[in-house]
């Protein structure tokens, strides 16, 4: 008996004691998102990932799942823009050029059956009927990011491209 309680307390030990990685819990993805904009700035929802470009420090790469809150506040834009009609590229104004050029700029969107990537140029032609609702979208995934507090825990940029 003696042995028999010497064997379960082992087991126990052993068994009992082991720690399992926890599974980082985020919320489900209804909207996955690339958006790879500037030279190196990236959000990745389809691999969980926010990449912040510190120029002169290189980049910084951090796991990144937006909340349900954050991506309805996106979908919400998204259906508004009606971002699944978009062109897949949307040009440069004619005749302008910028230095330094971090264009082109892309953004991937799946939701629900559809996905598209879009792509662009700075500065985007004025004449385009796409350029606002583009630009709505943009704006509200940068102002979602901005507002996220692992992006806000991020180190600044360090520098600027010449």
């Amino acid at each position: 008996m003696k042995n028999m309680f010497l064997l379960v307390s082992l087991l126990s030990l052993l068994f009992g004691c082991k720690k399992e990685n926890p599974v980082e819990q985020h919320d489900e993805q209804i909207i996955r998102i690339q958006y790879e904009h500037g030279f190196k700035d990236e959000l990745n929802t389809f691999e969980g990932f926010v990449q912040k470009d510190l120029v002169k420090d290189g980049t910084t790469k951090v796991p990144l799942w937006l909340s349900a809150e954050e991506q309805e506040s996106i979908i919400t834009v998204v259906e508004e823009t009606h971002y699944f009609s978009l062109p897949d590229t949307i040009h440069r104004e004619p005749n302008v050029f910028i230095q330094p050029d971090f264009s082109p700029d892309k953004l991937r969107i799946q939701y629900k059956n559809e996905e598209k990537i879009v792509v662009w140029y700075y500065p985007m032609q004025l004449g385009s009927p796409y350029r606002n609702s583009l630009n709505k979208i943009i704006s509200r995934i940068d102002s979602v990011l901005s507002a996220n507090n692992t992006y806000k825990q991020l180190p600044p940029q360090n520098g600027g491209y010449d």
